[in-house]
């Protein structure tokens, strides 16, 4: 369980540095970047 919430910190995490990074750069790309890195997260969260 502690991995897990370890886990969901880091992906949301790594979620609001893409998005602020690609916001800066590329409103559209970064939107789906966060959707790509989202879904990749929810496929990693119910592995565990």
């Amino acid at each position: 369980m502690k991995s897990f919430f370890r886990i969901f910190v880091l992906s949301v995490f790594l979620v609001f540095a893409v998005w602020g990074a690609g916001y800066a750069a590329e409103p559209q790309m970064s939107v789906a970047l966060a959707q790509n890195v989202s879904s990749c997260t929810i496929k990693a969260s119910s592995l565990t």
